[in-house]
Order: structure tokens, then sequence, then C-alpha cells
């Protein structure tokens, strides 16, 4: 970025700074796509007493406005793995104790 001595003006970002925010707003998408998908998740694991069979579709029949996740078919009776990608970014949650992360499942 560039800065004029005593007008305080800023010109824009640089290149790098573009495909740097470009990034990182790609990972917060992907983050908000699997943290908006967990409330469904625990809704279908409280009807089915068990993650298994639990697909994207099926989240968004609790929660219509789900937006692009994928749900790890091995889902079973304790654990699941959502992820969703944004661009070049995957983010990823390993189940209902830990945390989100990048990768995929």
């Amino acid at each position: 970025m560039l800065v004029l001595p005593g007008c305080g003006w800023l010109l824009g970002p640089t290149a790098g700074d573009s495909a740097e925010a470009s990034a990182s707003s790609e990972e917060e998408a992907a983050a908000a796509n699997v943290r908006a998908s967990i409330p469904a998740m625990e809704a279908y694991y409280a009807d089915n007493a068990s993650y298994a069979g639990a697909t994207a579709d099926a989240l968004r029949a609790y929660d219509y406005g789900i937006g692009d996740v994928q749900v790890l078919p091995s889902a079973d009776g304790t654990s699941y793995c959502i992820a969703s990608t944004v661009g070049s970014a995957t983010i990823s949650k390993h189940g209902p104790t830990v945390g989100l992360q990048p990768g995929g499942c």
C-alpha cells in the first residue's frame, strides 16, 4: 500500500495484498459454510441417534440455507466430517469435538 506523506491518502492495495485478501475471503467463506452446517448435523443426530446416513441434502432439510458442503460418506454413529471448498480454500470439521481445520476430509 502507498501512503502519501502529509496527505494521509491510501492508494489502494498492491497486487500481493489483493491475492492475500482473496485467499482469506475464500477461507472465511468455506469456514462459514461448515459452521452453518453444524447445527443441522447435530439436529440430524438428535433425530437419528447417529450421524450415519447424513448427507448435505439431509442437512438442508433442517436448514435450506446451508451452503456448498460435503459430508464424508463414512459418517457413523459417533463421528462425521463436513468440508467446504471455496475457490482454492478447503475447510473441514472432523466430528463433534474437533474444531475447524484447513484441508478436506
